[in-house]
């Protein structure tokens, strides 16, 4: 995990804005409608990166108690120090770095968490969804983004996306049923599963390269739309899945 470490301290700490991209915006938006979010959750985001957005957003807009962890401790420093300045009077929301492999929680911590393009970074992902299962509360949900597996993507798509997961440090991608099997072992039942970033994602990606402007704004929302609409086909890039604690 320190070459893991390094990368993404490094990667933080060229980050100088706190502009949330309508990409992220989008995760936010999946985050709300699958975890249904109420004041008096406890809500943990495991590698939350240097932004923090959806901690930060799920603590403002939901109020409730909203736990960020990041493996980058140059990241936890930098989404804590974007909320204070967003939100000097509340304390609400806090920043913690370790890894995802030892939370320092106590058990049956969280009754809402999430975990978006983490595991395929972590080399023992098992020991991962045990840490959550440890700290998830019972009926507690669980939201998990990971990359599709590459025998489903379509072929036209694939050399790209081997190509971005190995800029990224991706050490593998997921078929779900495989995802699901071990996370059933660990006491949580499938929920819901959907597939995005089908290859809408690639016009979308152009669009964003554009000068923002009204019309490709509201273009690159009516792809996220059409994408959303067939969530149910394997052959998106990424798929989440939500899991209960029983």
């Amino acid at each position: 995990m320190i070459s893991q470490k390094s990368y993404f301290d490094n990667a933080y700490s060229g980050q100088n804005s706190a502009k949330i991209e309508k990409w992220r915006v989008a995760y936010l938006q999946r985050v709300y409608r699958s975890l249904d979010i109420k004041p008096n959750d406890m809500y943990l985001d495991i590698g939350c990166g240097g932004l923090g957005y959806i901690v930060i957003e799920v603590a403002n807009s939901k109020q409730c108690y909203s736990v960020g962890v990041d493996i980058s401790s140059a990241g936890a420093r930098q989404a804590a120090s974007i909320y204070k300045k967003r939100f000097e009077k509340y304390s609400t929301c806090e920043f913690v770095a370790c890894s995802a492999t030892h939370l320092p929680f106590r058990d049956a911590s969280f009754s809402k968490i999430t975990l978006i393009m983490v595991l395929e970074h972590v080399p023992n992902d098992k020991l991962v969804i045990s840490e959550i299962g440890r700290i998830c509360q019972n009926n507690g949900k669980v939201l998990v983004t990971v990359p599709n597996s590459y025998s489903r993507c379509l072929p036209v798509l694939t050399l790209a996306k081997i190509k971005a997961d190995k800029a990224v440090g991706h050490l593998r991608s997921y078929k779900a049923e495989d995802l699901l099997e071990v996370s059933t072992q660990m006491g949580f039942v499938l929920k819901s599963l959907e597939y995005h970033a089908h290859f809408i994602k690639a016009i979308q990606s152009l669009l964003q390269r554009f000068p923002l402007s009204i019309e490709t704004d509201n273009l690159w929302w009516v792809l996220e739309k059409l994408d959303y609409g067939i969530r149910n086909i394997p052959t998106g890039s990424a798929f989440t899945v939500v899991l209960v604690k029983r």
